[in-house]
């Protein structure tokens, strides 16, 4: 795989901390980016099984390699991993689990966007490695949270779109999504994500955890939604 771009050379406001970014495609990528810009030595961990991040095929355009011929980064991929170092790493294995880690033990901040408990089976949940190292913020990213009757579904920009009203009736007429809204939740998750990680190392969050999820952030968004389409 080849890796993404170099970090930044001048000193930013989270200068000198550690972000492990387990995340993968649109929903955390791009909050650990931003925490990357502003400073922070970012390390994305990939699955070599699969060829990494989803989104290194999602084309079309890729950058370009010396000697001319397309490279694995996707303009989608590098749009949210820039100021990042990227490594292989199978958490599936025993040597994965145990680099994994020991980058948590050094790390001040883990984001991660898997299922609900997806980690628990590698011992790299939220409360194993918080247990072992109280002073990690852990951030996790799921489309319905950690809790609650719906915290097992699949989580996608459209369907938090639909869950928390963003396709508005009125009039028995449906206000919907085009196609460059595609994402809008997600992105707004991101600031949420990238916020809620700066304000746990601020506040040194007893907890040691933020929780992340779609719906809820979305419905921030709905008054606004809604003067804008009165308006129109």
């Amino acid at each position: 795989m080849t890796d993404v771009s170099d970090p930044p050379t001048t000193p930013g406001a989270l200068d000198g901390l550690f972000v492990l970014d387990l995340t993968r495609i649109l929903a955390g990528p791009t909050a650990t980016q931003m925490l990357g810009d502003m400073g922070a030595t970012v390390i994305k961990v990939e699955n070599p099984k699969s060829g990494g991040d989803d989104t290194r095929g999602w084309g079309p355009h890729y950058a370009r390699n010396e000697d001319g011929s397309a490279s694995d980064l996707s303009a989608y991929f590098m749009s949210s991993n820039r100021n990042k170092r990227s490594i292989a790493v199978d958490i599936a294995t025993p040597e994965g689990q145990d680099i994994i880690r020991r980058l948590a033990a050094r790390a001040d901040i883990l984001v991660e966007n898997f299922k609900p408990d997806g980690l628990v089976k590698y011992g790299l949940d939220h409360k194993t490695l918080c247990a072992a190292h109280p002073g990690l913020v852990y951030c996790s990213i799921a489309g319905y949270g950690q809790t609650g009757p719906n915290r097992d579904k699949p989580g996608y920009d459209l369907m938090a779109q639909l869950d928390s009203e963003r396709h508005l009736v009125k009039n028995d007429l449906v206000l919907r999504t085009r196609p460059e809204e595609l994402g809008n939740v997600t992105k707004f998750q991101n600031l949420r994500t990238c916020s809620g990680s700066a304000c746990g190392l601020i506040e040194v969050l007893s907890s040691g955890g933020v929780d992340i999820m779609y719906p809820r952030n979305l419905t921030i968004l709905c008054p606004i939604r809604k003067q804008m389409y009165n308006a129109a």
